[in-house]
């Protein structure tokens, strides 16, 4: 009997063992879940703050863009307004040589022929009809004449 009585104390020994075991075991399970779930919630809140960085970055950025883009339209414009006032003096320019060259080929143009000289007569002539030209009263603007009037 005393064989039967260390072999039941030494499954009893092996049972509690196998107890004690289990639960170290089913502990071990347990701090790995709450680790597992510990991690992942980490893993999330690594991600969120990545995606806000993310969005943040791309704000600053699409502002960045926009301020650009505004800044080019303004120098665009202004390049535009400049174009446009170096065409006009561009044209005045041209304008001006255009004027300038037809009167140098004024110039250069052969003096008219005199005609023959006159004689002394008709130049007589001439000059009195240019005093009775000047001495003329000037026509009247309204049309009617001092017979009209005077009925």
């Amino acid at each position: 009997m005393a064989a039967v009585t260390k072999d039941t104390e030494q499954l009893e020994k092996i049972r509690q063992l196998l107890d004690r075991l289990g639960k170290a075991s089913r502990n071990l399970t347990r701090a790995s879940e709450q680790q597992a779930r510990q991690l992942d919630v980490r893993i999330k809140e690594f991600v969120d703050r990545g995606a806000n960085t993310t969005d943040r970055v791309l704000r600053a950025i699409d502002r960045e863009v926009q301020r650009d883009i505004r800044g080019m339209k303004r120098e665009l414009t202004r390049l535009e307004r400049e174009a446009e006032r170096v065409q006009d003096a561009a044209k005045q320019q041209a304008r001006k040589q255009t004027a300038a060259k037809k009167r140098a080929a004024a110039k250069k143009r052969p003096a008219k022929k005199r005609p023959a000289k006159k004689s002394k007569a008709t130049a007589k002539k001439a000059k009195r009809v240019k005093k009775t030209a000047k001495k003329r009263p000037a026509k009247r603007a309204s049309g009617t004449s001092k017979r009209v009037r005077a009925a």
